[in-house]
């Protein structure tokens, strides 16, 4: 899915270029990225392996459940992706503060990614600061070049990072996702 917008112009051209690494992908891009086709895909059986959402993220710390990211037609929120048939399926929010998070009064860690992880993914891969645009288009692709070789998700993104590391090394460049769950 790329939701191209203010500030990431690249999110398209990444959708594309991941959807090209991936022969079965379904590819949702501007007006075509909505709510529904998202839960529609989502919910396909077997569950997709791989939902990569480049796109605008947002945290809203007062209301961890309504964190999420933007799709042509509304936000799809921590809450709504809750909803979400995802059973093992590796979850990319290639969209700032995605991985932020506020711990609530029960000492429960909300924002974006809580919902993916509800909805059964196996793990997100999250940034937890803004990203920029440009580098991160080159850092996914990078990712999803390693992880289609088979490796573990975690250790696709830790080599990803260190080859742009080499290109900029300082880490507010290449540093800001994580990934969570079982990678």
């Amino acid at each position: 899915v790329g939701v191209p917008g203010l500030g990431v112009p690249g999110a398209a051209i990444e959708a594309r270029e991941i959807a090209a690494m991936h022969p079965a992908a379904t590819l949702l891009v501007d007006h075509q990225a909505t709510l529904d086709r998202v839960r529609l895909t989502c919910s396909s059986a077997p569950a997709p392996s791989v939902v990569h959402l480049a796109t605008h993220g947002v945290h809203r710390p007062h209301a961890p459940l309504q964190s999420g990211v933007r799709l042509a037609d509304g936000w799809l929120t921590s809450h709504r992706a809750s909803a979400l048939q995802l059973d093992g399926s590796l979850v990319v929010l290639s969209a700032c503060d995605t991985g932020r998070s506020t711990v609530t009064d029960g000492d429960e860690i909300l924002g974006a990614q809580y919902g993916f992880l509800a909805a059964g993914a196996r793990a997100v891969v999250m940034s937890l600061w803004p990203a920029h645009d440009v580098l991160t288009v080159d850092l996914m692709g990078e990712f999803h070049r390693r992880l289609a070789s088979g490796g573990p998700a975690a250790a696709a993104l830790r080599s990803a990072q260190l080859a742009l590391r080499d290109v900029e090394p300082h880490p507010w460049w290449w540093a800001s996702f994580a990934i969570s769950g079982g990678a």
